[in-house]
């Protein structure tokens, strides 16, 4: 994972959105809401079909897929430091999608998962890599 540029937002008061990128082309995103401590992630999700545009041929395209290879991971991680330095003492949220790869990635990254809502107490320690995946938040 050649050169990655996570840009953040400048506030984090009501929430804000997180981006992964490379070479300018995006990667995938994490959204964020926030009341008081608690920070609620609406959705992560990384790019399986992103357009890239050959630098000689702007009107030329290609895809690529950015799943399954450990972006997700780095991009939660960076979510989970991003709200620890705003004083966030708790991330929830809701994993929607394929829960047999969801759960077992949300747990190696120190989430509690109860049936499909995803809980991290921010004072614990967390870390792991694993694929990843789509969560929205109620």
């Amino acid at each position: 994972m050649n050169e990655i540029e996570i840009s953040y937002p400048e506030m984090f008061e009501e929430g804000g959105r997180i981006r992964m990128s490379q070479k300018g082309f995006p990667i995938g995103y994490a959204l964020l809401t926030r009341k008081e401590n608690i920070a609620i992630l609406c959705d992560i999700f990384i790019y399986n079909d992103s357009p890239r545009r050959f630098r000689f041929f702007s009107w030329f395209k290609i895809r690529k897929n950015y799943r399954g290879l450990g972006y997700g991971s780095d991009l939660l991680v960076k979510t989970i430091e991003f709200c620890k330095r705003y004083g966030v003492d708790e991330i929830k949220g809701e994993a929607k999608g394929d829960l047999a790869i969801l759960v077992p990635w949300y747990k190696k990254h120190g989430f509690t998962v109860i049936h499909n809502k995803i809980y991290l107490n921010l004072h614990r320690q967390h870390g792991g890599s694993a694929d990843s995946g789509l969560l929205r938040a109620q």
